[in-house]
């Protein structure tokens, strides 16, 4: 017999969570990597982070695809979401 945790993990698609949050009502929030930020100075010196955003999969608020976030500010704003969503895990049965 397998968990609701178990079945809500492996029928997520998408890239693998760097870290989750739980919200009050039991649902999961993901900080994810959406890819790198690449820019380029003035003097043609390239540089660039590891974009990250959120997502609850409990009421589906999240960051937006646009956003641009460092792991530290993804997992802040993903931290403060948990804090207070009340969202449980969406269940998995179908009537």
């Amino acid at each position: 017999m397998t968990s609701q945790t178990d079945n809500e993990s492996t029928e997520k698609t998408g890239p693998a969570p760097v870290m989750r949050f739980l919200t009050l009502g039991g649902a999961e929030v993901h900080v994810v990597e959406r890819g790198r930020d690449q820019r380029t100075t003035f003097s043609g010196t390239t540089y660039g982070f590891t974009v990250h955003g959120w997502t609850c999969h409990g009421c589906n608020r999240g960051s937006d695809y646009y956003d641009r976030w460092e792991e530290w500010e993804a997992r802040d704003k993903a931290n403060a979401h948990a804090e207070k969503c009340r969202a449980m895990p969406k269940s998995t049965a179908h009537a």
